[in-house]
């Protein structure tokens, strides 16, 4: 029987309109989603691009012909396969009514083997005597199944012959070896003996009945007494029958353009199957650096050392979720790095300045002004605390999370530096960097919940450069730094903080480019920038600033120091 006769009635066409069967169930499933520009697909993408591909592998039951999953509604493109070939447009698309109308769909194709085929063979005493096996006059010895002396006929029936996950036995096939054909009619039977069908040897018979229960039977005529005497030595039968369930498996491409207007965009990665017992579900996200993942109902791991990521320029995030600890949500969202428009480019470039070289103004300021900040300090030490710590006790604890920050830090550049010499595993250095980086974190975040220094917050009038608010570039800068300052010992709250950093900025990026009018060179602003990248390298070797944070903020002084140099090479004020 052929593969087409065995799904007559159940294909594409008989269950198109039906929901997806409660039996279907997903037995592991891998998302892959690339924001921009990959190898995958030709031409340039922009980052409001995104490729996915989809690797689905279902539980499929005999008698269910459609799959569904999820896929964005702006996805187009679609390119769907599996091991027997691409599937035309004609056998997928969006569903468009019932259960699970709004989701993608894909015709199991009939060329998917729902079949499978099973040989017993029966050639020895134990097998020919095994529990379940009847005989009518008849009996098995010397090597031979024959009939009883003194009997003309007789019958034998072979013990049940169960095909292993099967729905349905639809053919067999038996063949046996014998001392006669004449005087021998051989059965088959696929339920279990209540219906049996007549099979020559080396014969293919389609059942007509329904059943998964395969049994063999002889009947015997012979004539003892004139020293004829059937036998059969061996026989053997293969059946074909129908699995009760298959594993398919699809491959789905597709792309769409993410709406990022408002700054974020929203990926909804669940799978409109529910994962079978021991099922798996691994999804990985490619983002552009810069891009961010802002919330997300299940828990991604940052790919930090590139182990897994197969495009090394780009951010990966990933989980591997079993069926035992499904999170209640995927979705995720993805906040976009904040845009500059040409038109404020400059003044953004001097904010950029302002904003990265106060370190260098401000480890300045400290060495210059140590004195009044140890005065100020020593006020606020006699300030009494209602638990009996004092001050000292806090700042004392400060200096022991700093330098054990620091010592970390040296630790993990020797577990990197043992994994690229090859003294150390990847998978030994991975799970020391993931030790590492826990510990750091709960030093860090006790860093930041030590209580700060309570002095009463200065005023405003007191912050002002002398001159005026617009009073030139450099007194701003030292304004700013002074802000810095105050925010960080604990003398101006939270809220007032910003609204002047704010305002600052601001008036620094105009008298910048008051400067730049006046025809003021690039070389004080590269002096600065390469100032600040400085202090930066300075303020991490002393374990003062997070690893992520001095990364990004070090690609950025030298961006922007690129970008200034190239100015300059082109001849710009």
């Amino acid at each position: 029987m052929s593969v087409t006769m065995l799904l007559a009635g159940v294909g594409p066409a008989a269950e198109a309109s039906e929901a997806q069967s409660n039996d279907t169930l997903l037995a592991s499933g891998v998302t892959m989603i690339i924001q921009g520009t990959n190898d995958v697909i030709p031409g340039t993408e922009s980052n409001n691009d995104f490729y996915a591909l989809k690797i689905l592998s279902y539980n499929l039951p005999y008698d269910v012909a459609r799959v569904y999953t999820r896929v964005p509604s702006l996805a187009q493109d679609f390119v769907v396969w599996t091991s027997t070939g691409e599937i035309n447009s004609t056998g997928f698309g969006i569903e468009m009514s019932g259960a699970s109308a709004g989701d993608f769909f894909v015709d199991v194709p009939s060329s998917h083997p729902r079949i499978a085929y099973t040989v017993n063979i029966s050639d020895d005493e134990s097998e020919f005597n095994a529990t379940g096996s009847e005989f009518l006059n008849t009996t098995y010895s010397s090597g031979l199944l024959r009939l009883l002396a003194g009997y003309d006929t007789g019958e034998y029936a072979s013990p049940l012959m169960m095909p292993p996950g099967a729905h349905l036995v639809t053919s067999a096939n038996l063949s046996y070896v014998a001392n006669s054909s004449s005087n021998i009619t051989s059965f088959v039977s696929n339920d279990g003996g209540s219906n049996w069908t007549n099979c020559p040897s080396n014969t293919l018979v389609d059942f007509t009945t329904s059943g998964t229960s395969l049994r063999v039977k002889f009947a015997f005529e012979g004539n003892v007494s004139t020293g004829y005497e059937p036998s059969v030595s061996s026989f053997s039968v293969n059946a074909t029958y129908v699995l009760n369930s298959t594993v398919f498996i699809v491959h789905i491409s597709y792309v769409w353009t993410a709406d990022f207007t408002s700054g974020k965009t929203g990926l909804d990665c669940s799978e409109a199957t529910d994962l079978a017992s021991g099922g798996s579900y691994l999804l990985m996200v490619y983002l552009v650096p810069g891009y961010t993942i802002e919330s997300s109902g299940l828990p991604l791991t940052f790919d930090e050392e590139g182990a897994m990521s197969s495009y090394p320029e780009k951010d990966l995030y990933y989980n591997l979720t079993s069926s035992t600890d499904q999170p209640s949500s995927f979705a995720i969202e993805i906040a976009a790095p904040p845009e500059r428009s040409t038109a404020l480019y400059y003044v953004g470039a001097a904010a950029l300045v302002i904003a990265l070289g106060l370190a260098y103004m401000l480890s300045t300021r400290r060495k210059s002004s140590g004195k009044t900040v140890a005065i100020k300090e020593s006020l606020a030490s006699e300030t009494p605390r209602s638990d009996g710590s004092s001050p000292e006790d806090d700042e004392s604890r400060r200096k022991e999370l700093v330098s054990r920050k620091k010592d970390m830090l040296a630790e993990i550049e020797t577990i990197t530096a043992k994994m690229s010499s090859g003294e150390m595993t990847k998978k030994e250095g991975a799970a020391e960097l993931t030790r590492m980086r826990k510990e750091f974190k709960v030093v860090r975040n006790e860093l930041n919940r030590l209580p700060k220094k309570q002095v009463p917050p200065i005023s405003d009038s007191s912050i002002q450069p002398s001159g005026g608010a617009e009073s030139g570039y450099e007194p701003l800068l030292a304004a700013l730094a002074r802000i810095d300052d105050d925010f960080e010992k604990g003398r101006l709250p939270e809220s007032t903080y910003k609204s002047l950093r704010k305002e600052y900025v601001s008036k620094a990026a105009r008298a910048l480019e008051a400067d730049r009018s006046k025809g003021v060179s690039k070389e004080t602003e590269k002096k600065k920038l390469m100032e600040a990248i400085v202090v930066l390298d300075e303020e991490r070797d002393r374990g003062e600033i997070d690893e992520k944070v001095y990364a990004e903020l070090r690609a950025s002084y030298r961006k922007q120091l690129i970008e200034l140099m190239k100015g300059s090479d082109r001849g710009s004020p």
